[in-house]
Formats: structure tokens, sequence, C-alpha cells
């Protein structure tokens, strides 16, 4: 891995025009007009999460229930012939999945564009990223689900291709968990792989800075990258293993 850290053509340069290239590797500069775009992003996603919370104001506000909150219930059991659902109320699920997701993605992008406008450290904005499968697992599992619910209550069907309360209860609640669990095992995964790469990218950018301090202007010769060969090594299996 040594060897092929070494340019072809060693000069004055050479080191630090490695040290550029793997920066660049993985702090890439962003386009022209990024910032503008992402302002546009969070500007639509402001006005969407202010029309979900203004949806829910209003959906109070007509609400027959007194006292009127009462109508934002998120999830209760019902009685029916068939047995007890497990139910949620899907307008305010729908509207506060819309709330709580924008609010996430206002998140991970403004530390996108720390990370990639002003260039700090990812650390965090890993964890983020890895966490969007979950976030969107949450949100999308409840929606479908409170509609389904919402067509078995309201059908009280005993068709045989429709799910009995129990099994209805189990798939919602059991398949659920199981399914938010695996998604959270992979994104802790991820964040892992995604941690040690920093981490070894660290530790192979130190390397280089000091190499290029004991170089002090000086054309370096195979023999100086020597050092660079732990480093560089373990910066490739991590990459390789994120691959993977």
């Amino acid at each position: 891995m040594a060897a092929s850290l070494v340019p072809p053509m060693l000069d004055e340069g050479s080191v630090g025009n490695l040290i550029a290239t793997l920066q660049r590797s993985l702090y890439p500069r962003p386009s022209q007009g990024f910032t503008v775009r992402l302002g546009i992003l969070w500007a639509l996603t402001g006005a969407l999460i202010l029309l979900a919370l203004s949806y829910l104001l209003l959906h109070a506000l007509r609400s027959k229930e007194r006292p009127r909150w009462k109508s934002l219930w998120l999830v209760r059991v019902v009685e029916r012939p068939g047995g007890s659902y497990v139910v949620m109320n899907c307008l305010p699920v729908w509207a506060l999945s819309a709330v709580a997701y924008g609010v996430y993605e206002l998140l991970y992008t403004g530390l996108f564009w720390r990370v990639y406008v002003l260039q700090r450290p990812q650390n965090v904005m890993n964890g983020f990223r890895s966490f969007d499968g979950p976030a969107l697992f949450v949100c999308g599992w409840t929606i479908s689900w409170s509609g389904l619910q919402s067509f078995l209550l309201a059908t009280e069907s005993d068709a045989f291709y429709l799910p009995s309360a129990r099994l209805a209860n189990a798939l919602f609640v059991g398949g659920g968990l199981f399914l938010l669990v695996l998604n959270l095992g992979f994104a802790v995964a991820t964040t892992v792989l995604a941690d040690k790469i920093i981490q070894r990218y660290e530790d192979l950018l130190g390397a280089l800075q000091a190499l290029n301090e004991r170089l002090a202007g000086r054309v370096p010769i195979p023999e100086d990258f020597l050092p660079i060969q732990a480093p560089a090594e373990a910066f490739a299996r991590a990459a390789y293993n994120t691959r993977m």
C-alpha cells in the first residue's frame, strides 16, 4: 500500500498533493450554488412542518370531543366484535410523521452543510446519515398501519382475506418491532464502520502531515514513505470493509 502512495514522479509538492487528494476523498468541495439549493430545501421543509402543525391545530379546534386536545390521541385499543384492535389515529399520525421527519431532515442537512461547506468533522453527521433508514421506517410503518387499521375498523368484515384482530396486532406491534430492531442494527453497524474510516483517515492524514513537516521542502525519496505504510493499509482495509 505504501508503494501505491508513492507518485511516479517525486518533487517538492508530492506529499502536499497526496494530502490534498486524501482530504478531497472524504471532504470534497460542494458545487456552485450548493448552499442556495439547501436553503430552498430548508424553506420547503420548514413550510411542510408549519402546514402539518397548522393541520393538527385545526383538527383539534374542529373536533367535537371535549377537551379538544383528546382528538389528537395517537394509540388506543378499540373493541370490535372480532376482537380488540391496537389502532393509531391516522390523521394526527400522518401530520406528526411529517413534522418528525421534517425536523430530522433539517438537522441532517444542516450537519451535511456544516461538513462540506465549513469542512468540519463528519462524525456526528455519520450517525444521522446511518439512522435515516430507521427514521423513515418508523414514519412509513405508522402511516401505513394507521390507514390499514382504519380500513379494518370501518369494514368490520369477516372475510377470510382480512387479518383477524390478533394477527393484525401481532403484525403491527411484533412485526414493527422486529423490523425496527433490524434497521437499528444495520444503522449501528454502518455508524461503527463509518467511524473507523474517519479514525483511519485522521491517522493517515496525520502521518502525511508529519512527513511533510519532516521533509521541510526537500524532494522525498521512496524510503520516506515507509512510515505511511501502516496507516495507509489500515485506511484501505476500513474503506474495503465499508464497501462490503
